[in-house]
């Protein structure tokens, strides 16, 4: 069903026989473009995995983690839900009382920063941040980062750090 004049474009990383194969079958006179990238600069974060039940044991295990004032300094949480980081909010302020903050709270009674600057320049010890597929947070500097809940959006957990800061 395709017209007389048509072209086809074939991208692959690899090039073997089986490649060279397809061409010489499906190309008339084929052309080679080839495309070197520069090696970009990983940075490799440390993490650890917890695997818990449910819900409720995963609030428990952070509640606990926390106890660790020494190691605990500045924690950053992500969340999903507005709800979550509600519930969270409430649970880990009733045993922390006044070093637990939110980014942009939309409820009352919360300790809310408009940044994370300012929450590292904060007294407050935990920032729950509700995450947003649109926002890149830059948490260089901020000794522990958990995600409470799995990322929607793979990026999300990949992309939490701007190498440029390193």
């Amino acid at each position: 069903a395709l017209p007389q004049k048509y072209q086809r474009i074939l991208t692959t990383e690899i090039y073997d026989h089986r490649v060279e194969k397809l061409i010489n079958n499906y190309f008339e006179i084929p052309n080679f473009v080839e495309l070197q990238f520069e090696e970009s600069k990983l940075v490799t974060i440390e993490s650890g995995l917890f695997q818990v039940p449910n819900y409720r044991t995963k609030q428990n295990l952070l509640t606990l983690l926390l106890m660790n004032e020494e190691w605990y300094t500045k924690t950053i949480v992500f969340v999903n839900t507005q709800v979550t980081c509600q519930n969270l909010y409430k649970s880990l302020d009733r045993r922390y009382e006044g070093e637990i903050s939110t980014l942009d709270a939309r409820y009352m009674g919360h300790v809310s920063y408009d940044s994370i600057k300012d929450f590292k320049e904060s007294s407050s010890r935990v920032l729950l941040i509700v995450r947003d597929e649109e926002t890149l947070y830059d948490v260089s500097g901020v000794p522990e980062v958990f995600n409470f809940d799995i990322p929607t959006v793979h990026d999300m957990y990949v992309d939490l750090v701007d190498t440029d800061s390193y």
